[in-house]
């Protein structure tokens, strides 16, 4: 991460290497589950709201 002064604000930048380690782990826990999600997802109908 790196940060310069603008006028009275701080600018905040991520580096490209830390956000491709962060989606990568996020892939690799949460991949698997996302995919089983969106399955699930894709393959059920709408349960009409009792009213």
């Amino acid at each position: 991460m790196s940060d310069r002064p603008e006028g009275t604000r701080r600018i905040y930048e991520l580096d490209s290497e830390g956000v491709a380690a962060v989606q990568a782990y996020l892939e690799r826990v949460w991949g698997d589950v996302a995919a089983r999600v969106r399955l699930a997802a894709e393959n059920t109908t709408p349960r009409e709201r009792a009213g």
